[in-house]
């Protein structure tokens, strides 16, 4: 997000087609940002091995490609992502094993080959090729923050966010709706959209 003698605009990369990319330069009078967050992972050991993915990776690659990258998985962390990304996962072929579970360590050289887990207190070490992280998002907070809004840590979701008004103004022309101001669920998101584009509209109108 910039800004010149002729406003503020936005620059960003368009792919027509897989093999071209445009550089394209979009100036606006309100800015509405609602781009959602940056994948996170939990502290274990090794969970910087191939094959040990976000949650949000994996329902991508599923739901936008068609790939299913891997065939017996573990599905930790947050329990109720999870339940909903082993529904995925199963129905996309997969097998799935330590649903919502603690892990300890993963195992392996050069991908994930096995995955110890705790649950109920006892540690168990399960085989499998691919690992799913089930954790909310950082908000993606970085355009928001070049076009003027203040960020800030909250301690109850454990993520910087984007400070914004009940109608999602953050700053000057700039509204801001779903994930960026904190961990939410889709009718939430939705609803923070509805609101901020409905304020958005209302500010242009108004305008000279």
């Amino acid at each position: 997000v910039f800004e010149d003698q002729h406003g503020r605009f936005l620059v960003y990369v368009e792919h027509p087609t897989d093999d071209r990319a445009q550089l394209m330069v979009l100036r606006y009078q309100v800015l509405v940002l609602a781009n959602g967050t940056h994948p996170s992972l939990l502290a274990f050991e090794n969970n910087d091995l191939p094959n040990v993915f976000s949650a949000q990776a994996v329902a991508r690659l599923v739901q936008v490609h068609g790939v299913l990258p891997g065939k017996h998985f573990a599905v930790v962390g947050q329990r109720a992502e999870a339940d909903a990304l082993a529904s995925l996962l199963t129905r996309a072929g997969a097998t799935v094993d330590a649903v919502g579970a603690e892990p300890v360590r993963a195992h392996g050289l050069t991908a994930v080959t096995a995955l110890t887990v705790r649950r109920e207190g006892r540690e168990e070490k399960l085989d499998c090729d691919a690992v799913a992280v089930c954790v909310p998002g950082s908000p993606a907070f970085e355009l928001a923050r070049q076009a003027g809004a203040k960020v800030s840590w909250r301690d109850a979701t454990q993520v910087f966010a984007v400070e914004a008004a009940s109608d999602g103004r953050a700053a000057d022309r700039l509204f801001v709706a779903g994930s960026l101001v904190g961990p939410c669920s889709g009718e939430q998101s939705a609803r923070s959209g509805r609101v901020a584009g409905a304020a958005a509209a209302a500010l242009l109108r108004s305008a000279p």
